[in-house]
Formats: structure tokens, C-alpha cells, sequence
């Protein structure tokens, strides 16, 4: 017996197909019967899944004793077929853009590699059909394979040997199995996703649990790795749901101009969507260990912190791609040492440390606010420098155009080998590229330089409180060159210019003071510059030039400059008054006096 039929519109359940074309043929006796059957048609749409043109074909055995049963085996596929909007949404918001962070550039690559994949692949699906007076039922017991012409390829295969990958049954219209998915090529990570648990009811969620494993998840130096993670997936209307991601997961990639290595995140997050997305914590911390960061010229090999969500998200995005959420990490301590070959130890600390994010899921932006940062660095045996402050900004571009920019305030400076300290440092900085280098300047910066307390009473400070204005650095390539004015603490005279530079690979430099024409009268005497001239030099009038230059190494730091006299009278504790004093005054030593 041989049938054949048509059809404008095939519908069954969420499935329909167009200009759909039947055949089949049975062959038996006692009510009994086999054969084979195939199915052609156009505009299939079903699953999630959309695609130009379907073929079916496959055995027929019917056995109408009794109520009656036809069961049939047979192979579907698809050509040029594409996922709906909705699934494509799910792909994106399951990504989200996370430009200028260490998971940027394997989230896009992945996101891009799947959205590719999702526009044109074949897929070929052997099923199985059952049907009786109670219930039908179609099974997938063998693997689903997709191609996509990307070079994409994914397959969905049963998790057990004794049960269906999938199940789907009528009248109920359920669906349940334990599948095993697997995706690699086409620019897409390697991912294995092994779901104990499938279902979904009309009117619910499809959800799943099980494990997820990650590798060869590699872009532009970054990656992504994961042995296994917990897994939770719920997706709902319109492609609307939530992926939930627990266990450790191991991420390398960019931050601003440096780089975070094998950084390994305890996640227990949820990362959900539907007009906009967020990565909420399910856990009030996070466990994080840093197993690199290299940064302004410092290089971090080790640390541990817990990062907290602030108001539930981590990050998110509304509708319109506004972006929020934020962090908090509680006693911030890395440990590691300065770049270049000499590599000192060095400390980074921070009493807290709080980011919010905001700006446009394309134009991110991170504000940044660390509270008592400090660094300390073991410039040599028994030298340790150390620089701390109240507080540091930072509000971060997070593009490829990054850029940053912030604020420094109630800073300190303080090194064994310099005469003094700085303290009340304070001012702007920003970090930007410049010729595909990061470049950090310092702009409008202010510190007081005060001598270091003398030993005992008898002794002297070697100079009076001098205010530091002006200041400006910058640090490109390992250099810093800085300038900035010397201004008397008291009464506001400016005495000097510096000009400053520092290899920060070799450790060395030097600083240039200049002062042009000092005229010292009734209102300025040298006293006033340091304790070292009372009363040994006293009443003087007329002007002077000074012209310094310190110089500095790793284990060393030594002075040596030249005062010139143009036409001074002064007296001393032995020589009332001279006058008319012309010429230079050298001195090797301007720290010991």
C-alpha cells in the first residue's frame, strides 16, 4: 500500500512546516505492517531552530491489533538552517560584553564564534516515533550533529547507554532526558555541558542541571578554563532566563595596559537575562586567587581576596544597555615585585577596595575607590620606600580606547635614604595609550617635604618645610620624568625648580634643582632655608643662583652642586661684613652638611 499527501501548513505542538509533502508505503497482513515513509517541506521552525528546508525519512511498523500502535525510525535534517531571535538573545546576554576586563576578549570571541555558528548550519537528527491510544511519544536515542558553515561544530548525544537523550510526549507535551553537548571549532571555545536533568512543560521553563567543562578558550592572550562547573539553566519566554555557574575557573587577560594571570574564581554567580542582563552573587563573597597581575611597572605574584557584590549584581545592564552593579574587596594584600631585571619585592595593600560600573555596555566605564592604599618596595637591604594615602580614584574607560583617570589625596612618601619625607601628597592622574603604549602622567600634584627629625636636640633639621606645587610626572616605557616648583611652607616663596628622571627597569636617576636668582633682604635670609645657616651666616643682601643635582641607584643616593654669588654682602659668626661677594660656592655633599 502507498500513501501520499500534502499539506500548506503542518503544525504540531510549537513545530510547523510549509508546503509540506508526505509519502509512504506499508507492506503486510494480520493487521500488521512495514514500510517506509519521508517527509519534505519548507520554513520548518521549531526547538528554537529555523530552517529554508527539512527532509525526513526513515521505517514505518504498524500493528493496529488491539488499540493499535505505529512506531517509526528515521533520520530529520535541516540545511541552512539558523537559531530563532530569541535563542540568538540568549547567546548574547549569556556573554555579555565585557570590554577592557580579563573575560573581554574570550567572552566576544566566544559570543562572536556562536552567533556566527547560529546564521547557517546543517543539522541531521535520527528519531523515533511512537505512537498508541494513550500517549505518543518522540525519542532521540542516537546523537544529534550540527555543522554550521562557520566550521562550528556541535553535537547532543544521550548521557546514559540505557536512556533517550530526549523525550518529548502528547497530550502532556513534556519533555525530559540527560543529554551531552558538546561544542568546539569554529573560533568557539571547546565546552562540554553534561545535563543530568532536562524538562520542560507548556507555560514553563526548559531547565536543566548539570556540569560544564571549558577549555581551549583563547583570544588575543587571554583565556578561560574550567574542569568542571555546577551548572543551572532556566530559559523562559522570548528566550528570557539565567545560567547559573558554580565552582573554580581559571582566567588570564587584559586590564587596561596590564594583565591579570591565572586568576582562579570560586564562582557561585547566576548570570541572568531578558531585556537587559546581570552576573548576580549567590554567595555574599567570592573566594579569589591571583596568580599574577602586572601593572604600572609592578608585577604581582600572588594574592588572595574575597570580592563582594554590591546591592546583589556584580555587573549588569538595563534594556538600553546602561550598565550598574558593582564590588567590594575587604583587605586587599598582593604580593610580588617591580618589573625589569632587578625585580625588588614589593607590597600592594588597600583597606578597601569598591568599584561601580556604569557608562554603556559599549563605552564601559569603572569607578574605582581604594581606601588606605599603600605600596611598599624593598629598594635594598634595610631601604624599604613606602607610599600610602586616605584615598585613590580611579574612573576606568573599559574599551579599546581605554583610558583612566583619578584622584590621590593625604598621600606619604617616605625612604631611609632621602633627607626628608613627603607627606600631604595630593592631585590628579590619568592612564591612557599613546603610540599602543600606556602612558601614566601625574598633573597638578602638591606634597610638603619635611626634613627628617635630628637625632638629638643639639642637632639641626637640614631644611625648613618646603610645599612641592606643580607637579607633574610622566611614566612611559619605564620612565618617569618629572618637574615641579619648591615653595617655602611658610610665606609662600618659591626658591626652586626640579626637574627629575627615573629608569625604573635599572633603578637609577637623577633630579636637576635650579634656583634662579634668589635675592635674599630683610624678608629672606638662608636661615629660613635651613637651620644649618644660623647663626653662621647672617644679614645677607643681594642675589644668588643655586644649581643641585642628586643622583641615585639602588644602594646610593648622593648630592653635589653649586651656589653662585652675584654681588652679596653677608657676614659671619667670624667676619662682620663683607661685601660684594662674587663667585661660586661648590659643595659635594648637600645631605651632610
Amino acid at each position: 500500500m502507498r500513501l501520499r499527501g500534502a499539506a500548506q501548513r503542518l503544525a504540531f505542538a510549537d513545530t510547523q512546516l510549509s508546503q509540506t509533502q508526505m509519502d509512504g508505503s506499508l507492506n503486510g497482513r494480520d493487521m500488521r505492517a512495514t514500510g517506509r515513509w519521508s517527509i519534505v517541506g519548507q520554513d520548518f521552525s521549531g526547538f528554537s531552530v529555523m530552517s529554508p528546508r527539512m527532509g525526513a525519512d526513515g521505517s514505518i511498523g504498524v500493528d493496529l491489533r488491539g488499540s493499535g500502535t505505529a512506531d517509526l525510525g528515521g533520520v530529520l535534517a535541516l540545511s541552512g538552517a539558523r537559531l530563532d531571535a530569541s535563542a540568538q538573545r540568549a547567546i548574547a546576554s549569556a556573554l555579555p560584553q565585557a570590554g577592557g576586563t580579563p573575560i573581554g576578549p574570550t567572552f566576544a570571541q566566544a559570543r562572536a564564534a556562536l552567533q556566527r555558528g547560529a546564521q547557517n548550519f546543517g543539522l541531521s537528527a535520527p528519531i523515533t516515533l511512537h505512537i498508541d491510544s494513550a500517549a505518543q511519544r518522540l525519542v532521540f536515542t542516537r546523537p544529534v550533529i550540527g555543522l554550521a558553515a562557520s566550521g562550528l561544530r556541535f553535537s547532543l548525544a544521550p548521557l546514559r547507554v540505557d536512556a533517550p537523550a530526549l523525550t518529548l510526549e502528547w497530550p502532556s507535551t513534556t519533555l525530559h532526558g540527560a543529554i551531552d553537548v558538546e561544542i568546539a571549532g569554529g573560533g568557539a571555545p571547546t565546552a562540554s555541558l553534561l545535563l543530568d536533568t532536562v524538562r520542560w512543560t507548556p507555560g514553563a521553563s526548559l531547565e536543566g542541571d548539570g556540569t560544564l567543562a571549558l577549555s581551549n578558550w583563547n583570544a588575543d592572550g587571554a583565556s578561560l578554563a574550567a574542569d568542571e562547573l555546577n551548572v543551572g539553566i532556566s530559559i523562559g519566554r522570548h528566550g528570557y532566563g539565567r545560567v547559573d555557574l558554580r565552582g573554580p575557573a581559571d582566567i588570564t587577560g587584559p586590564l587596561a595596559n596590564g594583565e591579570v594571570r591565572d586568576m582562579v574564581a570560586n564562582l557561585d554567580v547566576g548570570i541572568a537575562w531578558d531585556a537587559g542582563w546581570r552576573i548576580l552573587a549567590n554567595t555574599p563573597c567570592l573566594p579569589i586567587q591571583l596568580g599574577g597581575l602586572d601593572a604600572a611597572g609592578l608585577s604581582f605574584q600572588s594574592g588572595r581576596f574575597a570580592l563582594c557584590a554590591t546591592n546583589g549584581a556584580l555587573a549588569s545592564a538595563d534594556a538600553r544597555g546602561n550598565l550598574g552593579g558593582g564590588f567590594r574587596i575587604q583587605a586587599l594584600a598582593l604580593s610580588g615585585h617591580m618589573a625589569g631585571p632587578q625585580g625588588q619585592p614589593a607590597r600592594l595593600r588597600a583597606a578597601v577596595l569598591t568599584g561601580q560600573f556604569h557608562g554603556t555596555s559599549d563605552q564601559a566605564q569603572l569607578s574605582v575607590v581604594a581606601s588606605s592604599p599603600s605600596l611598599a618596595i624593598d629598594v635594598a637591604p634595610e631601604r624599604v620606600l613606602t607610599l600610602h594615602g586616605a584615598q585613590l580614584t580611579a574612573n576606568a574607560l573599559l574599551a579599546s580606547d581605554w583610558r583612566i583617570e583619578g584622584e590621590f589625596r593625604e598621600g606619604a612618601l617616605n625612604d631611609p635614604a632621602l633627607p626628608g619625607t613627603v607627606t600631604a601628597i595630593a592631585g590628579h592622574w590619568s592612564a591612557a595609550p599613546e603610540s599602543d603604549q600606556g602612558v601614566i602622567r601625574v598633573d597638578a600634584g602638591e606634597a610638603l617635604l619635611t626634613a627628617h627629625r635630628p637625632a638629638n636636640d643639639a642637632e639641626r633639621p637640614l631644611f625648613h618645610p618646603l610645599r612641592l606645587n606643580g607637579f607633574a610626572a610622566v611614566l612611559r616605557e619605564g620612565n618617569i620624568d618629572a618637574q615641579g616648583n619648591l615653595v617655602l611652607a611658610e610665606g609662600a616663596r618659591q626658591v626652586a625648580h626640579f626637574t627629575a628622571h627615573h629608569d625604573v627597569d635599572e633603578g637609577v636617576g637623577g633630579a636637576v634643582v635650579t634656583s634662579d636668582a634668589i635675592v635674599f633682604d630683610r624678608s629672606l635670609q638662608p636661615y629660613q632655608l635651613s637651620e644649618y645657616a644660623r647663626g653662621f651666616i647672617d644679614n645677607v643682601r643681594g642675589p644668588a643662583t643655586l644649581t643641585a643635582n642628586v643622583d641615585w641607584t639602588r644602594d646610593a643616593l648622593s648630592s653635589h652642586g653649586v651656589v653662585h654669588l652675584d654681588g652679596v654682602s653677608l657676614s659671619t659668626s667670624t667676619i662682620p661684613v663683607i661685601q660684594g661677594v662674587r663667585g661660586d660656592v661648590a659643595f659635594n655633599d648637600f645631605f651632610h652638611l
